[in-house]
C-alpha cells in the first residue's frame, strides 16, 4: 500500500520517509496508521530495501519533494492528529529546522514487566513545544522532523553510522543533531507531535539489552565526535539513579547496575579499535 495525498489545504510541503527492510507487515500498519489524516501537499515516500538506516533516510530526504521531512519508522504508528499537529508546528514556528516528539510504547501489555519504562518510551519534560537542551535532550529518530534544505546544507545522516543488516549500530540521528546545533540551528520538540513504537520482543533479554549498552558505548567516540562540550549522556549517573527506586524487578536492579558498565567498557574498546585501525 503507497500514499500519495490530497486534503487539507496546507501551502506548506511535508514528505512523510518510512524506510523499510523486509518488515511489509510493519510496513503496512505505519501506512494504516497514516492513511485517514493525510493531507494535499502531503506525500508518503518509501524507501525499501536499502542496507543501512542511515543510508535510506538520506535517499528519503534526498527523493523527498516536500520542504519538510518527516520521519517515522515502520515499527511506529502516527498517532490520529500527527500530520495536522507537524504542519500546525511549522505555521507557528517557520522559522524551526528541526523538531520532534515523544513516542510511547505500542505493546506495553506484552513485555515482560521487568524492562525499564525508559527503554520503551521518549519524553522530554514539557507541557508546551521549547527547545531542547543539548547534551542533556535528545529528539528521537523515529519521530522527528528536518527541513529538507537543512538537511541539504549539512550532508544529510553519516552513512558510517546505525543499524545495517549486518552491524547493530547507533547514532546517526544524534550525530546530525549535533551538527545542527554546532551550526546554530534550535532544535525543538512538541509534545503533541506523538508516535507509538513498537520493542521488539527480540530484545526482552538481559543480555541483548547488556550488549546494547556495550554498542551504545563502542559508537560512542564517533555518535559524539562533533560535540562541543564533552558531556555525552550522562549514563552512569542517570542509570545508577534509577536504582533507588522502590520495588524494582531483580532483572531491572541489574540492568541499571549493570548498563553503566557495559557502556565504559564499550567505550574504551571502540577507543581502542579507532587507534589500532
Amino acid at each position: 500500500m503507497d500514499l500519495e495525498v490530497k486534503l487539507i489545504n496546507d501551502m506548506t510541503k511535508l514528505s512523510i520517509v518510512i524506510s523499510t527492510y523486509n518488515r511489509p507487515t510493519l510496513y503496512e500498519r505505519v501506512v494504516k496508521s497514516l492513511k485517514s489524516q493525510l493531507a494535499k501537499n502531503v506525500e508518503v515516500v518509501k524507501i525499501e530495501g536499502v542496507a543501512g538506516l542511515a543510508k535510506a533516510r538520506n535517499r528519503g530526504w534526498k527523493q523527498a519533494k516536500g520542504d519538510y521531512v518527516a520521519y517515522i519508522d515502520d515499527d511506529a504508528v502516527a498517532t490520529p492528529n500527527w500530520v495536522v499537529n507537524i504542519l500546525g508546528f511549522i505555521k507557528l514556528h517557520p522559522d524551526v529546522v528541526a523538531f520532534g516528539g515523544p513516542y510511547t510504547s505500542s505493546n506495553a501489555l506484552s513485555l515482560p514487566s521487568w524492562i525499564p519504562k525508559e527503554l520503551t518510551v521518549m519524553e522530554i519534560k514539557a507541557n508546551v513545544a521549547r527547545p531542547i537542551v543539548l547534551p542533556h535532550e535528545w529528539l528521537t529518530g523515529t519521530n522527528m522532523i528536518f527541513r529538507r534544505s537543512v538537511l541539504k546544507e549539512l550532508g544529510g545522516f553519516d552513512e558510517g553510522l546505525g543499524v545495517t543488516p549486518t552491524r547493530r549500530s547507533y547514532g546517526e540521528e544524534t550525530d546530525l543533531l549535533i551538527r545542527l546545533h554546532n551550526a546554530g540551528y534550535a532544535i525543538w520538540y512538541d509534545p503533541k507531535i506523538k508516535v507509538l513504537h513498537e520493542f521488539a520482543l527480540s530484545k526482552t533479554s538481559l543480555l541483548f539489552l547488556l550488549r546494547d549498552q556495550f554498542t551504545h558505548g563502542y559508537n560512542s567516540h564517533v555518535t559524539f565526535k562533533h560535540l562541543v562540550k564533552n558531556d555525552p549522556v550522562g549514563t552512569a549517573g542517570t542509570a545508577l539513579s534509577r536504582l533507588s527506586r522502590p520495588g524494582l524487578e531483580l532483572k531491572t536492579r541489574l540492568y541499571f547496575l549493570l548498563s553503566p558498565l557495559l557502556y565504559l567498557v564499550g567505550t574504551l574498546v571502540g577507543k581502542i579499535s579507532s587507534t589500532l585501525r
